[in-house]
Formats: structure tokens, C-alpha cells, sequence
């Protein structure tokens, strides 16, 4: 009889002499073993294991090491440092959507900030034909209701296979009211990118008001 163990099989004899170590046998459930090693010849060379209770706070590190690398590639979040970041991090959470799958759609309550590592989504209004943006990888959606939480102005499809960060609105308030310095940085980063996208949106109103005075004239 054996216990697998990252492909490896820890077999009667084995297990004989890991107990004989000063570390208790269940610790090296944790390990990934060298299948080269003589494990039998040298038990002492395994004493200095993580214990079972350690192992979850190493994966929770890992994991929001790997949000803030994520986090990093999005356009919003660019210029933040790593700490503020890492709060943002621990709100994230990924989701895959395949094309055609909406996302969220207008009029829903809004629970998220949406932020598109791969792929493309279409951000469509009701009763308009036209597509009101498309908005590629690095880009993001849904921060209005950070703001005001109000629902979702419009509905957002994927246009193909898309990963998405997902930002929990109550998570990421929660975290940022226990970081005051963390929060100031997060929404300045968010008002720089609404006020963006509102000077756009002045310039696209004045393109097309002018546009239907030289129709009108014509």
C-alpha cells in the first residue's frame, strides 16, 4: 500500500523511515519529492519542512503575487505601486467568458470592477444598432459603479474567448477603508481614467454636432 504524493509513491519502507525523522510523517505530504533522492539512506535531509498550518499562508502569497503581476498589464492600475496593488489583489478574483457570453448586462446591479487580461468584449445600449465601444485586452469596464452604485449603463459582451479580472465592489471597499493610503491612490488612478474618457466623450459630441450642422446645410 502507498500514498501518492506529486507522482511519487510513498511505499511501507518509506514511510518507515520518515517516521523515524524528528519531523512528523504527515509534514512531508507537502513536499514534492526527488524520485532520485535516497530518502531511506537520509531522513535528515527532510527535517526542515513545512509544517501542514504553513502551507496555506505560502499559496495565499503566491497567489496574490501573481493578481499583482496580472493586475500590473491592465491600463487603470499601471502606475500604482506594488502595496496598493496588493489590496486591490486580494478583491480579484478570474473569470473565463466565451464569445457571445454577456457579461453583464444594462440595468443590473453593478458588483464588480471588470478588468480584460485576454481577448475582446463589445459594450452595446438599448435601443442603439452601433456598438458603443469595443475594448480590448489591458482595458477595463465597470468602475462607474465604484462610484455611485448604480446599475450597469450598458451591456457587455464578450466578442471571443475573454479572461477577466473581477474586482468585488464590498471586497475591495472593505480592504481599501483599512487602507486609507492604498484607497487615495486606487481612486485617483479610476477619477484620472473617468475624466479621460469624458473628455472623449466631449470630443465625440462635438464631432457629431458638427457633422449634423453640415448635413443640415447640405
Amino acid at each position: 500500500v502507498g500514498f501518492g504524493v506529486a507522482g511519487t509513491v510513498l511505499t511501507v519502507p518509506l514511510l518507515t523511515a520518515l517516521q523515524s525523522a524528528s519531523t512528523p510523517w504527515h509534514a512531508f505530504l507537502f513536499l514534492t519529492f526527488d524520485p532520485a533522492d535516497d530518502i531511506a539512506a537520509n531522513p535528515a535531509r527532510y527535517t526542515a519542512l513545512r509544517t501542514p498550518s504553513e502551507v496555506p499562508r505560502k499559496t495565499r502569497e503566491t497567489r496574490l503575487m501573481t493578481a499583482v503581476q496580472a493586475l500590473q498589464g491592465i491600463h487603470l492600475l499601471k502606475d500604482l505601486d506594488a502595496a496598493t496593488l496588493s489590496v486591490v489583489g486580494a478583491a480579484a478574483s478570474t473569470h473565463t467568458f466565451d464569445a457571445g457570453q454577456d457579461i453583464c448586462r444594462e440595468g443590473q446591479a453593478a458588483d464588480g470592477l471588470y478588468l480584460i487580461r485576454t481577448g475582446s468584449v463589445r459594450v452595446t445600449k438599448s435601443g442603439s444598432d452601433a456598438d458603443v465601444v469595443i475594448l480590448g485586452s489591458g482595458s477595463h469596464f465597470g468602475e462607474l459603479g465604484l462610484v455611485d452604485e448604480a446599475p450597469h449603463s450598458a451591456t457587455v459582451t464578450a466578442s471571443e474567448r475573454c479572461e477577466m479580472i473581477k474586482i468585488s465592489t464590498t471586497t475591495l471597499r472593505d480592504k481599501l477603508a483599512a487602507n486609507p493610503v492604498a484607497a487615495a491612490a486606487f481612486y485617483r488612478a479610476v477619477a484620472r481614467s473617468i475624466a479621460k474618457r469624458l473628455r472623449v466623450t466631449t470630443d465625440d459630441l462635438a464631432f457629431a454636432r458638427q457633422l449634423a450642422l453640415e448635413q443640415h446645410r447640405h
